[in-house]
């Protein structure tokens, strides 16, 4: 936390080793890996279940706030209700493993929108 109020005081520029170093970015690639790898990373997200993986979002932006606790029960009480939520149930009852219902018909709809954290080289 430290270094980070120092890094928004300061402005202080990082190159890419030290943004990953730090956290601040998942990968750092070569600069012609950077969209093949962008878009394979989409691609698997594609196969997750987009109510999930929303849900996660949202909580991960509550954390750490007065009432973070709070949406991330809610927001996993809900996923519940979802088709994939209880074919999750399902699947994890019977082996362990969830198959995404809901992550084939979002990527065929084209709502496929990935904020990636990786920095050329």
């Amino acid at each position: 936390m430290h270094r980070a109020l120092e890094l928004i005081l300061t402005a202080d520029r990082l190159d890419a080793a030290e943004a990953h170093r730090l956290g601040v970015v998942n990968r750092v690639r070569p600069a012609d890996d950077v969209l093949p790898d962008a878009l394979a990373w989409a691609e698997e997200l594609t196969r997750r279940a987009p109510h999930a993986l929303a849900a996660a979002k949202t909580a991960v932006r509550a954390a750490g706030t007065e009432s973070g606790f709070t949406v991330e029960r809610e927001l996993l009480l809900g996923l519940y209700r979802t088709a994939d939520g209880v074919e999750g149930v399902r699947a994890s009852r019977r082996s362990g493993r969830r198959s995404s219902a809901g992550g084939s018909t979002w990527w065929n709809q084209g709502r496929v929108a990935v904020l990636v954290g990786l920095i050329p080289r």
